[in-house]
């Protein structure tokens, strides 16, 4: 993204301090809104992932796997047997080991809008080939 500012006018050292921060602001916004590119998972990788997970979230995300393109969240809750607040529980050791995952895409996605849980392919079809 380029922009440029150009200001003129009359003003105290105090003024022109704040319109250059203001400057760095906004420059420090445009920088965070660029997207950092994700690291695809290397086989190694998410098998050091997928060996911190608790058991109950290794379930529902080898559930996920099936369909992984959407898995509806109701029809997932019903297949589990489990509530959404219990699922919401079980899948907190994704995000837990997220974090020492970091740059590496989410292995799974909720998008409340829809209603689904989406799935990488690679991540799905590391759990279906090597049966985890």
């Amino acid at each position: 993204m380029e922009y440029s500012l150009h200001v003129t006018g009359r003003g105290s050292d105090e003024e022109l301090r704040v319109l250059k921060r203001l400057v760095e602001v906004l420059e420090e916004e445009a920088s965070d809104g660029e997207e950092e590119e994700e690291d695809p998972w290397t086989e190694e990788a998410f098998l050091e992932f997928w060996s911190g997970l608790g058991g109950n979230a290794k379930k529902a995300l080898r559930e996920i796997s099936e369909q992984p393109e959407g898995y509806p969240i109701t029809e997932l809750l019903s297949e589990l047997g489990i509530s959404g607040a219990t699922l919401g529980g079980h899948l907190s050791s994704v995000g837990f080991r997220m974090r020492k995952f970091e740059g590496y895409e989410w292995p799974v996605w909720r998008d409340g809008e829809s209603g689904v849980y989406t799935m990488p392919s690679e991540v799905a079809e590391a759990i279906q080939k090597r049966g985890l």
